[in-house]
């Protein structure tokens, strides 16, 4: 009885053979694979865009001893423990007075952003001129200002205090009715570049930023 010749293993041609069955065998899904495709780099987008921007800053705050170099030489050797109370050191920096300078010279009693179509997103400065006339520290709590700009000029609203007011002429120094804020457009700033832009101006009292800032 003569063997067979044939090897049990695949041959060359039908390895090759199998490999384009299998790939025209899924070539037909080939719109699920595109639309897929389309639908995580658009949810990667979106996502990237839309995402809040989250930030973690570190500091370091080294306290020095002032009576070091009043000690004895040998008080080093008897005893080598620090003469700085930690915890006076803390309420320190957590004082009312510190915290306050913090929320003035960072600007945290006003925050500014451009509404958009699905969220708001936080900016530096608004597009147009605006001036802080009225102390923040009798706000009960946080107080928006919704600011809307067309043609003729600034519309301003508010819910919690109920008031909707038109400045026209995109200056509101010219109203008898005083806000906590001035707004006026400068003549260097092209006011078509501004139509049909909402933003928002949020208002807290010191004591509010402060208690944010002691909290972290």
């Amino acid at each position: 009885m003569q063997a067979s010749s044939q090897p049990p293993f695949e041959t060359e041609h039908t390895s090759a053979f199998n490999i384009k069955y299998e790939f025209f065998k899924y070539l037909r899904y080939w719109p699920w694979f595109i639309g897929s495709l389309i639908l995580f780099i658009t949810g990667s987008y979106f996502y990237l865009r839309y995402t809040p921007k989250v930030y973690n800053t570190h500091a370091k705050i080294k306290i020095l001893d002032e009576n070091s170099g009043l000690e004895l030489p040998t008080s080093a050797l008897i005893v080598n423990r620090s003469n700085i109370n930690l915890e006076n050191e803390i309420e320190i920096l957590k004082s009312y007075p510190l915290l306050e300078r913090v929320v003035n010279r960072l600007g945290l009693c006003v925050q500014f952003f451009e509404k958009g179509h699905i969220k708001s997103k936080p900016i530096v400065k608004l597009p147009f001129d605006f001036k802080l006339t009225r102390s923040l520290d009798g706000i009960a709590g946080s107080n928006r200002f919704f600011i809307f700009v067309d043609e003729l000029g600034f519309k301003i609203t508010n819910e919690q205090m109920d008031i909707e007011l038109s400045f026209p002429e995109f200056d509101t120094t010219k109203s008898e009715f005083q806000l906590p804020f001035e707004l006026k457009l400068s003549p260097e700033i092209n006011k078509n570049q501004l139509m049909g832009r909402n933003f928002e101006i949020l208002l807290v009292p010191k004591k509010m930023g402060c208690t944010l800032i002691s909290k972290k």
